[in-house]
């Protein structure tokens, strides 16, 4: 029991740093077509 609660909470970081680099990257992009369009 609790290694599946341990389970979860690593899957659970995992997605939200994973969440949080795609924010980033799709942050940096509208950046970028900002900085292109001006």
């Amino acid at each position: 029991m609790t290694g599946d609660f341990n389970m979860s909470i690593a899957n659970f970081e995992h997605t939200a740093s994973a969440i949080q680099s795609d924010s980033w990257n799709y942050i940096h992009i509208l950046l970028d077509t900002n900085e292109l369009t001006r």
